[in-house]
C-alpha cells in the first residue's frame, strides 16, 4: 500500500511544480529504484509519465520565452508599445476639444460688444512620445486647430529629455532641450485636459503670450527635479522665443533671453488631501529695446476674438519681470485654488500689470481632484463609476472670480476687467468629459469698453487619450 501511495505521489508531483522539476523527479525515481523501494513495472510507468510531463514543460517554457520577447501593448485608456525590458517605449496621444455657445452682448458706456455665437474646434492635437535606451525621452506635439487667438496652428511641445541614472542623491534629475512650457504658473502649466473651466483664468494667459511666446511655450533648455516622497518640486529653464511664436516687435531682431523658475511645496499630502504652495518667477531681457503687447479675451473662445483688454504696442521695453505665487488645497471632494500674477516692464517707460483669480470646486459624487506630486500640478478627478458600465461618472460644481488690471498705460483699451465663472463638469470616464460654463464680465473700469457687462453660455465636449 505504501508503494502505491508513493508511486502516485511521484506521478502527481511534477504537475504541481514549475518547469525543470521533472528532471529532479527522474533522478529521485532512479535512486528509489536502485534501493529497491519500487519495482521495475512501477518505475517504467512513472518514468513515462515524467518524460511526457517534461516535454510539456519544455513547450510551455518555449512559449513563455517567446511571449516575453514580444513587445508589450497597453490600450487601457491609451496606446503604448514598450519593449519587454521597458527600455524602449512609443506612445500616441491626442485630444479633441469641441466648444459651442452663445453670447449676450452689452452696449456699455462707449461702444457695444460684438461677441459671436457658434461652435469651434478649440483644440485638435496629436502627440508622439517615446523613450529610447531607458534614459532618453522625446515628444512631438502638433496642433491642427487655429482657433486660439493667441497662437496659430502648428508646433506645441517638441523636445528631447535625458533622465540621469544612478545619481548619488535620492531625487531624480532630468534635463530637457527643445520647445516646452515655461515653468510659470499652476493653471498655465496644467494640461488643457485637466483645467477646471472651459478656458483658463484671464491672468493665466495674459502674462505668458508676449515676447515671442507661443501658447506659453518657448525654445530653451531646462532642469527638472522633485522629491520622490512628494514634498517638493523644482524647475528652472533658460529660453529664447517660441518656434511657432507670433511676431513680437518690429524693432527687435534677436531672440529675448528668458530665465524662468518654479518651486512648489506640499507640506501636507496624503489620502485625505493636499496643501500645495508655490512660487514662480521670470526675468526676460531683450537685446536692445523692443515693442511688447499684453491683451486678453474674457475667458471665452467662440468665433473671432474680441479683446476687452489691450495695451497696444508698448515701445522701448528692455526687460520684463514676472512673479506668480500660487496655492491650492484638496480636501476630499472639495478644492480651492488661487494665483497672483504680476508683470513689471522696464525701458523707455516703466509699466506694472497684475492679475489674480480664486476658484473652488465640489465633487457631488465624492471623487477628489488628483495631485501630481512629480510636477506640482492638479489633475481631473477619477470617476468611481463609468457611464456605459452601469455608472453615472463624476459630477463637479465649480466657481471662479478673476481680475486682470492692464490699466497702467495710455492705449484706449488699457483697463481692468473682473469676471465671474460658474461651471458644471461631468466626467463620464477617465478619457472624456462634458463642461458647461456661465461667464459674466462684471466690470471694465475704463477705456473703449468701459461699463460693458456681456455674459456667455458655453459648453465643451472633450476627448483625450
Amino acid at each position: 500500500m505504501r508503494l502505491k501511495r508513493l508511486a502516485l505521489g511521484l506521478a502527481l508531483l511534477p504537475s504541481w511544480g514549475l518547469a525543470g522539476e521533472s528532471e529532479a523527479m527522474l533522478e529521485l525515481l532512479k535512486a528509489l529504484k536502485a534501493k529497491g523501494t519500487i519495482d521495475e513495472a512501477t518505475y517504467q510507468k512513472i518514468e513515462q509519465a515524467l518524460t511526457q510531463n517534461r516535454e510539456k514543460e519544455e513547450k510551455i517554457d518555449q512559449a513563455v520565452q517567446k511571449l516575453e520577447e514580444q513587445p508589450k501593448i497597453d490600450t487601457k485608456g491609451r496606446f503604448e508599445i514598450a519593449s519587454p525590458e521597458g527600455d524602449f517605449k512609443w506612445r500616441i496621444r491626442g485630444r479633441l476639444h469641441l466648444n459651442g455657445g452663445f453670447a449676450r452682448n452689452d452696449d456699455g458706456n462707449v461702444v457695444r460688444t460684438k461677441f459671436e455665437d457658434g461652435v469651434d474646434v478649440r483644440r485638435a492635437r496629436v502627440e508622439v512620445l517615446g523613450t529610447v535606451w531607458k534614459a532618453w525621452d522625446f515628444r512631438f506635439h502638433y496642433e491642427f486647430s487655429g482657433s486660439d487667438p493667441e497662437a496659430d496652428a502648428g508646433l506645441r511641445d517638441i523636445y528631447i529629455a535625458y533622465r540621469f541614472q544612478d545619481l548619488p542623491q535620492k531625487w531624480p534629475l532630468m534635463v530637457m532641450v527643445g520647445q516646452f512650457k515655461e515653468p510659470l504658473g499652476l493653471e498655465s502649466l496644467n494640461s488643457s485636459n485637466d483645467i477646471t473651466f472651459i478656458e483658463r483664468a484671464i491672468g493665466s494667459r495674459v502674462f505668458h503670450d508676449f515676447g515671442g511666446s507661443s501658447d506659453g511655450r518657448r525654445v530653451g533648455i531646462g532642469l527638472f527635479t522633485h522629491d520622490p516622497g512628494g514634498w517638493w518640486t523644482a524647475q528652472a529653464a533658460v529660453f529664447g522665443k517660441g518656434a511657432a511664436g507670433n511676431e513680437f516687435g518690429k524693432t527687435q531682431d534677436s531672440d529675448p533671453l528668458v530665465f524662468t523658475g518654479r518651486f512648489t511645496l506640499a507640506p501636507w499630502h496624503g489620502e485625505e488631501g493636499v496643501v500645495h504652495l508655490g512660487m514662480a518667477g521670470s526675468w526676460l531681457r531683450f537685446d536692445g529695446k523692443s515693442d511688447v503687447r499684453f491683451r486678453a479675451v474674457p475667458e471665452e473662445r467662440i468665433g473671432e476674438a474680441v479683446r476687452l483688454l489691450d495695451t497696444g504696442l508698448l515701445s522701448g521695453i528692455e526687460s520684463v519681470v514676472r512673479l506668480m505665487p500660487e496655492a491650492a488645497l484638496i480636501y476630499g471632494p472639495f478644492s480651492l485654488q488661487g494665483e497672483y500674477q504680476r508683470a513689471q516692464l522696464y525701458g523707455k517707460q516703466n509699466f506694472n500689470f497684475d492679475a489674480w483669480y480664486a476658484q473652488a470646486t465640489w465633487s457631488l459624487t465624492g471623487e477628489p481632484r488628483e495631485y501630481d506630486p512629480d510636477n506640482g500640478l492638479i489633475r481631473n478627478p477619477h470617476p468611481h463609476t463609468l457611464v456605459g458600465k452601469g455608472g453615472w461618472g463624476a459630477w463637479e460644481l465649480a466657481a471662479r472670480y478673476g481680475k486682470a488690471d492692464l490699466g497702467d498705460c495710455n492705449h484706449p483699451q488699457c483697463a481692468a476687467e473682473r469676471n465671474f465663472t460658474a461651471g458644471l463638469n461631468w466626467y463620464v470616464n477617465p478619457n472624456a468629459k462634458l463642461m458647461f460654463n456661465y461667464v459674466r464680465v462684471l466690470d471694465v473700469n475704463k477705456g473703449t469698453f468701459r461699463g460693458v457687462n456681456p455674459d456667455f453660455f458655453e459648453a465643451s465636449a472633450r476627448l483625450y487619450f
